[in-house]
């Protein structure tokens, strides 16, 4: 098995419960997990961490769910943000046009294997930016 501080970090920024279970021990095929309960600690986790994923919540309750996908633009210009959501708001895309690091917007409700392999499929994939 890798070691997991080897392994590329996937930041996870949400109020509710983890879609991804953060075990240090046991680290996902491919990617480690951490856990941002707000914008400031996810803010905060980024000046220490390098991750390759952010998978953001666009129910963060604490704190602006679009500022902490500006930060990770900022601070990692390389790393691939997903969305998740359990409304229909942004399911026009319009999310693509107001960041450019977003590559995925996903149901909330989306099964942990499914989500595993979506964040593990990114992180491996690398290259920050969509194109075009």
């Amino acid at each position: 098995m890798q070691d997991a501080t080897a392994m590329p970090v996937v930041l996870w920024v949400g109020s509710g419960p983890p879609t991804l279970t953060a075990d240090q021990e046991t680290p996902y095929a491919g990617f480690r997990a951490e856990i941002a309960r707000s914008q400031a600690q996810a803010v905060a986790m980024m000046f220490e961490l390098s991750p390759a994923v952010v998978l953001i919540d666009l129910g963060l309750s604490d704190g602006s769910p679009l500022a902490v996908a500006d930060f990770a633009n900022y601070r990692h210009p390389e790393a691939r943000v997903i969305f998740m959501s359990d409304s229909a708001m942004f399911s026009d895309g319009s999310l693509f046009n107001h960041c450019t690091n977003v590559h995925a917007h996903v149901a909330r409700g989306m099964s942990e294997p499914d989500m595993v392999a979506l964040v593990s499929h990114h992180a491996e994939a690398g290259g920050g930016r969509r194109p075009g």
